[in-house]
């Protein structure tokens, strides 16, 4: 998954390439990179390896370990000297043990081939040598240089853990000036900076072979770092600052280990949620120019199966979900761009390209942006993408165990969960329905994503329970997904045939609300047709909440007022002031009534009446109430004005409607 981030290189413009072979884990993948750029036709150099398609600057450190060996024999006296190189027949290797040869015999001192050493340039060498003295195996020396540090270190720690001083019994010697090892005690006498005078050389030289203009490299000549491991007394000063770097590095590496990252990856639903907790995390990263997150269009795979999803390349268009700009500001609206557009900057800047990816899964890239002087990157940083790329892993099984769910329902006439019809069976339901005027709602709770997959299931049966409460009539109820219910009944040729069963469920919701602890009511979703085509009626509801959705995303007013108006139909008895609601949405009460009517399609007062008149309706022809009691239950304190109302909506008065009601005049 790590290696398939040089699959960008094909998408991607570069003047050339430097390899820095030395650093690779995975020395299997050398050969396939280099064949890579060999067929990208740009100048290539490689950095401290041989290779066979490219030229090569591995760095001369025979001088600086000549330098280092010196050291133990002119300042400290030591003759016996044993040497720890690195793997037989590597350059650095040889290089090295050159050097310790050249200064034993320039000092008139011999090299035995009993004191020279192969290891392999890691701590397992240092550890097996130390062993080997400790037993016997080995005579012990006067001093022991090492090829690098990790080597020496290694062969230190052993050693006093044994109860061998150094440097009071064994001085010890190592390479490279690694920082890494600078906070251990005692601290180690080294060859710094041996690797920063040749990579200079390599980008002088890579730049020639670019533009055909040959520049000097800057001179940074290898300095000899003496500390306690040898026995010479170092400046405390110099230590200091070394212990002071280390303890900061630890700190922030501390904070890191202990922060709420991974843990509020661990919580988030969707790509945006994904996108905006990086952004929120990145305090823990040093100041840089610039951050984003890049996924392929392809990054789920393929729903239908679980084991097809890409495993090489990047698409040829890649989804950029977070942009991080110079100055802190966050975009997260997705969009798509081309690959070879990344990096993009007008000024030289250092890009670390990181690969997203779940194993052998290619989620997508961050790409990281330096001005050159500041470029830095934390030791935690791949881990900072891996849990990235870990969350993006369980959106997508998220998404997967989804789409399963809702496969097994299509194929089965009712839903598992919830014991209604599923959209299979609602479909073959109204298929053989006799021909008549209908009425479909469809129910679906706003906020249901905010919750875990439990919470999410018992909403569903809050609301299945609460539809089932609702059907007194022969009314058909289905779950067509996974968040969303439909009722079909036949029109009773009422203005809001519906109007009723609403007001039931959310009654039956707000008593469910109560027993499971959940407000699910103020966010439900609720919108109605009607028509005398079932199958119709599904597909417009469906693009009407489609709709919906879209016109809220583009003005969140539109939200709150589709709650008003659907309150409004609920409870069309209280007392509705527009003033009021105005202020509750916190906008003019001009603004407010405009809109209204653009959201509604209706005026405030307009759309109050109607919803009074409309349940009025339904307590005249279902029930036996007097004409003032169904006034009271309407909202109408005067029952005069109540008749007056309904009269301007029907034509005619509450009496003559129940009247001809009875009559079957009006249906």
């Amino acid at each position: 998954g790590e290696e398939n981030i040089y699959s960008l290189l094909k998408q991607m413009h570069a003047d050339g390439a430097i390899i820095a072979g030395a650093t690779y884990y995975h020395a299997g993948f050398l050969p396939v990179l280099e064949k890579l750029l060999y067929s990208l036709k740009i100048p290539v150099i490689a950095l401290e390896y041989e290779s066979e398609l490219f030229p090569s600057c591995v760095q001369k450190s025979t001088d600086h370990f000549r330098m280092l060996t010196e050291h133990f024999i002119t300042e400290h006296g030591f003759t016996d000297i044993a040497c720890l190189t690195g793997p037989k027949g590597d350059p650095h290797a040889e290089q090295r043990l050159d050097g310790f040869r050249q200064a034993l015999a320039e000092h008139g001192l011999s090299c035995s081939e009993e004191r020279i050493f192969y290891g392999d340039f890691w701590i397992d060498s240092g550890r097996k040598l130390a062993e080997q003295i400790i037993s016997g195996a080995v005579s012990r020396p006067q001093a022991v240089v090492c090829g690098n540090d990790y080597m020496a270190l290694e062969l230190c720690l052993t050693l006093m853990k044994a109860g061998i001083s150094i440097p009071e019994d064994i001085a010890v010697g190592g390479y490279d000036g690694n920082p890494d090892i600078a906070h251990y005690h005692p601290s180690l006498t080294t060859v710094s900076h041996s690797y920063l005078q040749n990579g200079a050389e390599t980008v002088c030289r890579l730049h020639e072979m670019i533009s055909g203009k040959k520049t000097e490299a800057a001179v940074i000549l290898p300095e000899l770092k003496t500390g306690e491991s040898c026995g010479c007394r170092t400046m405390f000063s110099e230590k200091a600052v070394l212990t002071s770097q280390n303890f900061e590095e630890s700190q922030k590496s501390l904070i890191f280990m202990h922060c709420s990252y991974s843990s509020l990856m661990s919580s988030v639903r969707t790509l945006e949620e994904c996108s905006w907790t990086v952004y929120g995390s990145m305090y823990l990263l040093e100041p840089d120019n610039g951050f984003q997150i890049f996924l392929c269009t392809d990054w789920q795979g393929e729903q239908d199966s679980h084991d097809k999803y890409r495993t090489e390349g990047y698409s040829k268009k890649l989804i950029r979900i977070l942009s991080r700009s110079d100055d802190g500001s966050a975009d997260v609206t997705l969009s798509e761009t081309d690959p070879d557009s990344i990096p993009e900057s007008r000024e030289p800047s250092v890009f670390f390209l990181t690969p997203l990816h779940y194993q052998d899964r290619c989620f997508g890239i961050c790409v990281r942006r330096f001005e050159p002087e500041h470029a830095a990157l934390e030791r935690y940083y791949g881990e900072f993408c891996q849990i990235a790329a870990n969350t993006l892993e369980r959106l997508r099984m998220l998404e997967y165990e989804k789409n399963m769910r809702e496969q097994i329902e299509r194929l089965s006439d009712r839903d598992i969960l919830t014991g209604l019809y599923s959209r299979t069976g609602f479909i073959k339901l109204i298929a053989d329905l006799p021909a008549s005027e209908y009425f479909a709602v469809m129910l679906e709770p706003g906020n249901i994503t905010e919750f875990d997959r439990k919470t999410q299931n018992t909403i569903a049966v809050m609301i299945a329970q609460a539809v089932n409460l609702s059907c007194i009539r022969k009314e058909i109820s289905a779950r067509i997904s996974s968040s969303r219910f439909i009722i079909l009944g036949e029109c009773d040729g009422s203005e809001k045939p519906e109007q009723l069963v609403i007001h039931s469920i959310i009654l039956s919701i707000s008593e469910l609300e109560k027993k499971y602890g959940l407000s699910v009511s103020r966010t439900l979703q609720r919108i109605s047709v009607t028509g005398d085509s079932p199958e119709a009626m599904l597909a417009e509801l469906e693009e009407l909440l489609a709709t919906r959705h879209d016109n809220e995303t583009h003005n969140p007013y539109h939200a709150v007022l589709h709650t008003v108006h659907d309150q409004m139909y609920e409870s069309p008895q209280k007392k509705w002031d527009a003033s009021e609601q105005a202020q509750k949405a916190g906008i003019s009460i001009s603004h407010f009534q405009h809109l209204y009517q653009e959201c509604n399609r209706v005026s405030f007062h307009a759309d109050l009446i109607a919803a009074r008149t409309a349940l009025a309706g339904q307590l005249l022809r279902s029930t036996t109430l007097s004409i003032s009691d169904i006034a009271y239950r309407c909202g109408y304190s005067d029952s005069s004005y109540f008749t007056k109302a309904f009269s301007r909506q029907t034509g005619m008065t509450p009496k003559e409607y129940r009247k001809k009601l009875k009559s079957g005049i009006v249906s």
